[in-house]
C-alpha cells in the first residue's frame, strides 16, 4: 500500500509517506506540498511547475489544488446554510454547527 504515495512523496518529504501525514488509503494519493514551498498556492502556470502537469503533482500543486477548492466549497456550505436559516426564520447555527466535520 505504500507504493501508492511513495512517488509523489519522494520529491516532497524523503521517505515519509502520505501515511505518515495521517491521510487514509482514499487521500493518500495526494501528498503535501514539501515545507519549503512555504504557503504557496502552487499553480499549474506558476514557477513551480511552469505549467508541467507532471512536475505539478510531484511538488504537491494537486494537495493546493483540492484544499483550495475544498475550502471553496465549505465556503459556500455554509452560506446556504445561512441562506436556508434566514428564508425558514430561525437562528443560522447550523452553519457554524456543521463545518466542524466538513472542516
Amino acid at each position: 500500500l505504500t507504493g501508492t504515495t511513495f512517488v509523489t512523496s519522494w520529491y516532497t518529504h524523503g521517505l515519509a509517506s502520505s501515511y505518515l501525514e495521517g491521510c487514509n488509503f482514499l487521500t493518500a494519493a495526494v501528498s503535501t506540498p514539501a515545507n519549503s514551498m512555504g504557503h504557496s498556492l502552487l499553480l499549474l502556470w506558476g514557477p513551480e511547475a511552469q505549467g508541467d502537469f507532471t512536475r505539478w503533482c510531484q511538488v504537491g500543486g494537486l494537495w493546493a489544488f483540492v484544499a483550495l477548492h475544498g475550502a471553496f466549497g465549505l465556503i459556500g456550505f455554509c452560506l446556504r446554510q445561512f441562506e436556508i436559516a434566514r428564508l425558514v426564520g430561525i437562528r443560522p447555527y447550523n452553519a457554524i454547527a456543521f463545518s466542524g466535520p466538513i472542516a
